[in-house]
């Protein structure tokens, strides 16, 4: 996905969000992480889209990070897109 594209599912509903995700010490070599865009679409269940980590830096500094969940061992932090961005639009 490029650029637009993800601001345009960011943007088409609030709910919608850039999700990070860990799982396992941060030491170990079990450690998983990534980051998912939940799209909402007025279905009980948002769509996962898995994004990869180049996909992410195309919209970092247009998100922000708020609400960070779990702990070191199985958490991360959900990113969704600055109030000047939603405003604007």
């Amino acid at each position: 996905m490029n650029r637009e594209e993800i601001l345009r599912v960011l943007n088409a509903d609030p709910k919608n969000c850039i999700r990070y995700f860990h799982r396992g010490h941060p030491f170990s070599t079990g450690r998983n992480e990534g980051w998912v865009l939940l799209r909402h679409y007025g279905g009980l269940i948002p769509d996962e889209i898995v994004l990869k980590p180049v996909m992410f830096l195309r919209v970092k500094e247009d998100v922000v990070q708020c609400e960070p969940w779990g702990n070191e061992s199985l958490g991360g932090c959900t990113w969704k897109l600055a109030q000047t961005l939603t405003e604007s639009s």
